[in-house]
């Protein structure tokens, strides 16, 4: 489900009713005490939006490390610091006299054909049926009138009372400004990414840049994880990081797409099997916290019985603090992360699966002389067998330092002052500061 939003989905016997939005934040806390958190922030938010000015920036769902950064950087511009949650827009139900429509086309067969013949019937009821009340709902927010800015990293993929309130906003003159959200922007190709180009007045990246597009401001990792402090000696484990996807394809980019997911977790499997069997016994797989519908956990237990799995029951940081080193299976997040924290990281994909941007080549193959990228799984279980005796040693190595500090400077850099940095790009959109270019 790429936008979240209500839907409805139509069978025969009537029509079933789904809905789920975004979340406040990316907190593991347990249910309660997120709950209470929910609760808090909507307090401080119904409060402090009576504060608010017309002029005020709009700051939501930035994808910063917390809370607390959004609200330090409220301050920072000047502003009564709130917080906005997200909340689903009105559920609709499907009225077929909006439906009795068609897209006109020479072609009478093939994709495009089908595609066109479906949006009458899969188009999303907020959106049709619902359209005037998501509206309504977007104009009844106390959110500024008149922003000087808008920024969030997320909202605009998720929250659609927040995309119909933007709309209008930007349509006034309001600049959007969009930060990098995750990984695989800047190394490669999403339908997802070339829309928020399309949108952004600004993007800022986590270090990149691109000659031919003057909208991205190479800003650091916005998110900039931090280790928990521990005894290092306790680094004896290695952390073979899986990712999920959705049975069926929701956004088309240079990833694994629906079943290809199965040729995924063959890949892992081979690798597991190609270590050497004292690496065997020091990993922990830690499975994707969502579940899909693959039922990926029984299929580690049936291929893999003794594996230590690791379900999502503890946060991925601490994980990452007790291993030895980690080891990253898709071209995301994972290992931007290790790689700021300066943990020893390995990573493969399969490049048929997950090409990379000619932009990101020359970076990606430094990371392969050095062992640190493989496009093969034995190639990568070979490397860690070998280096595990000694992992520090490789990973302090003269080249794959300079390897690793070249690409952190350029898809995983430090933002230095994050509140800063960000205060001056958002006062240059609102022309209240100096280029940032």
């Amino acid at each position: 489900d790429f936008t979240n939003i209500p839907c409805s989905i139509r069978i025969p016997e009537g029509i079933d009713y789904l809905s789920s939005s975004g979340s406040l934040t990316h907190d593991r806390n347990p249910p309660r005490v997120l709950e209470s958190k929910l609760r808090l922030a909507n307090i401080f938010s119904k409060c402090s939006s009576r504060l608010t000015k017309s002029t005020d920036y709009l700051i939501i769902n930035t994808g910063l490390r917390s809370l607390r950064d959004e609200l330090v950087l409220q301050l920072r511009l000047g502003q009564i610091p709130r917080l906005i949650t997200v909340e689903p827009p009105v559920t609709v139900a499907i009225d077929n006299t909006y439906r009795c429509w068609t897209l006109d086309a020479s072609e009478q067969t093939g994709f495009a054909f089908c595609v066109r013949r479906l949006i009458p019937e899969q188009m999303p009821t907020i959106y049709l049926e619902g359209y005037q009340r998501l509206c309504d709902e977007s104009s009844r927010r106390r959110w500024p009138r008149s922003p000087k800015a808008i920024f969030t990293g997320a909202s605009h993929y998720y929250d659609d009372v927040f995309k119909a309130w933007c709309a209008e906003r930007t349509e006034e003159g309001a600049p959007l400004v969009i930060a990098q959200h995750g990984g695989h922007v800047g190394t490669a190709w999403s339908f997802t990414h070339d829309h928020e180009m399309a949108i952004a007045d600004r993007f800022l990246s986590w270090g990149w840049t691109d000659p031919a597009e003057s909208k991205v401001v190479p800003v650091g990792m916005l998110k900039a994880p931090t280790l928990p402090g521990g005894d290092g000696n306790k680094r004896h484990r290695a952390l073979l990081v899986t990712s999920n996807i959705g049975l069926q394809s929701s956004s088309i980019g240079s990833h694994m797409l629906s079943s290809q997911y199965l040729g995924y977790l063959e890949d892992q499997f081979a690798f597991v099997e190609a270590l050497s069997s004292v690496v065997r016994d020091a990993l922990t797989v830690r499975l994707s916290v969502e579940e899909s519908g693959w039922e990926f956990e029984h299929r580690w237990r049936d291929r893999c019985p003794s594996m230590t799995l690791e379900t999502g029951q503890r946060q991925i940081m601490d994980l990452v603090a007790e291993a030895r080193v980690v080891i990253s299976t898709t071209n995301g997040t994972t290992f931007l992360e290790t790689i700021f924290v300066d943990v020893p990281t390995v990573v493969y994909w399969d490049t048929s699966r997950w090409a990379v941007l000619e932009s990101a080549r020359p970076y990606i193959e430094a990371l392969k002389t050095v062992g640190i990228f493989h496009d093969d799984v034995e190639s990568a279980a070979m490397h860690l067998s070998r280096i595990w005796g000694d992992v520090e040693g490789w990973w302090s190595d003269g080249a794959v330092v300079d390897a690793v500090a070249s690409f952190k400077r350029r898809y995983c850099s430090d933002p230095g002052d994050v509140h800063d940095t960000l205060r001056t790009v958002l006062r240059c959109v609102a022309g209240d500061g100096p280029p940032t270019n």
